[in-house]
């Protein structure tokens, strides 16, 4: 919301202007905006819509200056809201607005990115066209590098989504290096290396071109090691957050949920390649990453999991279907090393590998590993991958 919030202020003193030479059609545009306004500073995301629409509408009726602006704030914070909300039409009117009066108060740039993410939303293909045409005219422009992130990130998980690995990779690599104009920098850089290290991983796993000899297609030696170098630079991110102090019973917070994925990601990339009879990579040395936040696990107990009961059934769907993947299971515990809750963190894939591990969830227990010291401090989070391998 960090970039909206700069093209709303800018906004409120051009409707302000237009408030002064036209009082009576603009008051009610104002009053909508304030109250937009205000409802974001609250993060009161559907009052806002409801008074950013009333603004727009407001502008429309009366031809104001300001439509194109209205219309792009709209746009984009339904794109935020997501779900049902119909952002294409506000999108569609800021775009041709903006390409078609020089005075329209936004950059036709802006426009184009958030036409091609509100498309991408309401499932049009030409979306991702015009987000590549778009980021590619944005990233030449440092002023813009605050409306890439986004843009980005939804046409690197449409490339996931839609198998199209070399359009995701690129995108998340984009994604990446704009991540410091966002809220959350180190959120970001994460999400975006586990978006491209997915998009690796997934390139290679599934290629286009037709291979025989094997069940599963090997993953070369360079791009393995960048798909795990990604998910560990991720994970050292993520690192704080995913053993951060939990009051108990909340949910799953968004960092240990990433954290879970980049596991699981890697841990599916391992599989495989454990599956082929092939060396994991050697990971790049964190050392040689900058700006990795500090994480100070020393005095932490290193625990174990272990199953007590029947082993984890491999689903028949699954091995004719995937062949390989992982399931990252966490442990939320007290002060004294008891369980609290156990939780499916992440599948890779989802589905019946997932269901398969969900099955054995009770009897799993936890003891600290061999070598921990005697007065080791019990973790409030624990991370346990479990891998399906083709032997």
């Amino acid at each position: 919301m960090r970039a909206a919030c700069v093209r709303l202020a800018a906004a409120c003193a051009a409707l302000s202007a237009s408030a002064q030479q036209s009082p009576a059609p603009a008051d009610a545009v104002i009053e909508h905006f304030r109250a937009y306004r205000a409802a974001l500073e609250r993060n009161d995301l559907p009052a806002a819509e409801i008074e950013a629409a009333a603004a727009l509408a407001e502008s429309e009726a009366t031809w104001g200056p300001r439509t194109a602006v209205l219309a792009l704030n709209l746009a984009n914070l339904r794109l935020e809201i997501g779900d049902d909300y119909d952002a294409l039409t506000p999108a569609r009117t800021a775009h041709s607005l903006a390409t078609s009066a020089a005075d329209s108060g936004i950059d036709h740039r802006l426009a184009a990115l958030t036409l091609g993410r509100a498309e991408l939303a309401a499932g049009e293909r030409a979306g991702a066209q015009r987000l590549m045409e778009a980021i590619a005219a944005a990233e030449e422009d440092a002023a813009l590098a605050a409306e890439l992130y986004p843009a980005a990130a939804a046409l690197g998980e449409w490339g996931l989504g839609s198998g199209q690995y070399d359009t995701a990779e690129d995108a998340w690599r984009t994604a990446g290096k704009v991540a410091a104009t966002t809220a959350d920098p180190t959120f970001a850089r994460a999400r975006a290396l586990i978006g491209e290290g997915t998009a690796i991983f997934l390139g290679n796993a599934y290629p286009r071109e037709t291979q025989t000899g094997t069940r599963m297609f090997r993953v070369s030696t360079p791009r393995a090691r960048a798909a795990n170098d990604a998910f560990v630079i991720a994970q050292a991110l993520l690192r704080p957050a995913a053993y951060a102090e939990q009051p108990p019973g909340t949910v799953l917070t968004a960092g240990q949920l990433a954290y879970a994925q980049a596991l699981g990601w890697q841990g599916a990339l391992l599989a495989r390649l454990e599956s082929l009879g092939e060396a994991p990579p050697t990971p790049t040395l964190l050392v040689t990453v900058p700006d990795i936040p500090p994480f100070d696990g020393r005095g932490l107990c290193a625990l174990r999991a272990f199953d007590t009961g029947p082993e984890i059934q491999y689903p028949a769907e699954a091995l004719l279907r995937y062949g390989v993947g992982a399931v990252v299971v966490h442990f939320a515990l007290d002060a004294t090393g008891n369980i609290r809750a156990r939780t499916i963190a992440a599948s890779i894939p989802s589905g019946p590998l997932a269901e398969a591990v969900e099955k054995t969830l009770p009897q799993w227990r936890l003891d600290k590993a061999p070598g921990s010291s005697p007065d080791c401090r019990v973790p409030p989070s624990w991370y346990f991958p479990v891998h399906f391998i083709l032997k």
